[in-house]
């Protein structure tokens, strides 16, 4: 059963209708009838929020065009049906504006109620229903999942970040069974030669690459738990087992990649293959390195198959920062996590890099990280940076030659752990200045009535959603709390001190609607306007 509200001044017609129409037959129940928009208002603030407003369109004290204003902005969910006369079709383009679902014309018989009703119930159901038909989103969801796959595997190729799936991560390989992603990974690019361009044309091209597909499917799975799919022009497969194990089947996989499409097909096909890797989010670089390996490949020489490594150096960093996923380390100086810092230096400083390679070499180059990481947090987030943290940096590296691991390690957490002070103390200010820029540009501006949330993070210059949080989290206050309230002492303030009429008192506090100014003052203070000048007046004579 769905609730109804039915507003109108005309009192005859309000109870006409709510007497002639079958509300419970229909579907709904009528909470309460209102003989304009703030009486409407009034009857809500009780805890009776209905799921549709049937409201006449002219009315004194607030009409429906500013009942749904105030509907759209407190209460979006419900549904509104204009009751109108013929000459007020002009307000239509207004109600569309204001999510008003339907019109009823006057004069109005009962059919026509009821059957906008019957209309209503059926909307209002099927929203429900689409929410709560958890088989039909099911089965959707089923259909839609190889979609979903390639969307993902598609992204590992073109984006070096997932912004806000790091956490969910292993949630998506479990969803889409490729929870082998977890293992190392070398990823293989496959086009057909170019110079076959021609003979192509005589054939279906997508219908060639998709057969193409198959075969290297059918290929691979063999030797590998791994992932093949169409990207663009080419076959991407993505394989996954350890160092060893790749290494040792990478040749003789291309090799039969190269050969059965030869037999199969009478096709031949060029191969980039990519370094080993470990993070899931290098994809993407070990794509652009199956494109350049592509590039060196000479078909016409018999050179099919180019693997990245033979031809380029792409180890330009040590091998262990190829692991490190800098963008959360910075994020982590950016937001004081000193935990995420102390367990990336713990990882920098593992026993098993200084086996592999040259002492000085790790050890600058996990200084040179830090620091450019940490110079780079305080650039985003402070604007300049203090000359001290170039020497300090500098001393620090020249300590290379004679200090231990361990002093190193602990000058670097202290190194982050002071850029991060200063990236705090920085953004304690500029919450402490917005705070007072806002509050001095409400005392001045609480007036106006198109202040908004909106207006005064424009003129700030940040999102309304940031300055809100900042602003109730600072002050302990909401902005609408806040701005009420300084109208609301202005108010009383006039009321009980000028001889000022309503009206003025409610354009000069803010309020377009006298009526609704006196609304919002009851509200607030448990007692109309006039009432509290009134009784003030009666306490000053019986002084």
């Amino acid at each position: 059963m769905y609730s109804i509200i039915l507003v109108d001044d005309e009192r005859s017609l309000r109870e006409s209708i709510e007497h002639i129409v079958d509300w419970e037959g229909n579907g709904f129940h009528l909470i309460g009838t209102a003989q304009n928009g703030l009486d409407a208002l009034e009857l809500m603030e009780n805890d009776h929020v209905p799921d549709v407003v049937i409201t006449d369109i002219k009315m004194p004290v607030m009409d429906g065009i500013e009942l749904a204003k105030k509907l759209r902005d407190e209460y979006p969910t419900i549904k509104i049906v204009f009751l109108s006369g013929y000459d007020e079709f002009q307000y239509a383009v207004e109600g569309i504006r204001l999510n008003v679902v339907s019109y009823l014309l006057k004069p109005i018989s009962k059919d026509e109620i009821e059957n906008c009703l019957n209309d209503l119930k059926n909307t209002l159901d099927e929203e429900i229903q689409a929410v709560n038909d958890m088989s039909r989103i099911s089965g959707e969801y089923q259909k839609n999942l190889e979609l979903m796959k390639i969307s993902f595997l598609n992204s590992l190729l073109t984006e070096e970040r997932f912004e806000g799936i790091n956490n969910e991560l292993e949630e998506v390989l479990k969803t889409h069974e490729l929870e082998f992603f977890n293992r190392g990974k070398i990823l293989f690019t496959i086009r057909f030669v170019e110079n076959q361009a021609s003979n192509n044309q005589k054939k279906n091209t997508e219908f060639l690459r998709f057969s193409l597909l198959q075969v290297i499917q059918d290929i691979v799975k063999k030797y590998s738990e791994s992932e093949v799919f169409l990207f663009s022009s080419y076959v991407v497969c993505i394989l996954t087992g350890n160092l060893k194990e790749l290494d040792e089947m990478k040749d003789i996989l291309t090799k039969d990649i190269i050969a059965s499409t030869l037999k199969l097909m009478n096709e031949k096909v060029v191969i980039g293959v990519s370094e080993y890797y470990l993070d899931i989010f290098k994809t993407s670089k070990a794509y652009r390195e199956t494109l350049t390996a592509l590039d060196y490949t000479k078909p016409e020489e018999e050179e099919y198959v180019v693997f990245i490594g033979d031809v380029e150096n792409t180890s330009s960093k040590t091998e262990f920062l190829e692991e490190v996923d800098e963008r959360s380390l910075l994020l982590a100086i950016k937001t004081n996590d000193i935990e995420f810092v102390k367990n990336t230096l713990d990882n920098f400083f593992d026993d098993k890099y200084y086996n592999e390679h040259n002492r000085f070499t790790v050890l600058r180059t996990i200084i040179s990280t830090i620091y450019m990481n940490c110079i780079r947090a305080l650039r985003e987030t402070v604007g300049e940076v203090d000359d001290k943290f170039n020497y300090r940096y500098q001393q620090i590296f020249d300590a290379v030659q004679y200090d231990e691991r361990t002093v190193i390690k602990k000058e670097l957490i202290s190194f982050c752990e002071d850029t991060m002070q200063v990236i705090l103390q920085n953004r304690a200010q500029t919450k402490n200045s917005l705070i007072l820029d806002s509050m001095e540009y409400l005392k001045e501006n609480f007036s106006d009535p198109d202040l908004t949330l909106q207006s005064i993070s424009s003129y700030l210059n940040v999102s309304s959603s940031y300055f809100s949080t900042i602003f109730k989290k600072e002050t302990g206050k909401s902005f609408i709390d806040t701005l009420t309230e300084m109208k609301m002492k202005k108010a009383k303030e006039l009321v009980l001190m000028t001889n000022d009429k309503m009206f003025e008192i409610a354009f000069e506090c803010g309020y377009d609607d006298q009526h609704y100014f006196s609304y919002s003052f009851k509200k607030y203070f448990g007692v109309s306007p006039t009432k509290m000048r009134k009784d003030n007046i009666a306490e000053l004579t019986q002084l």
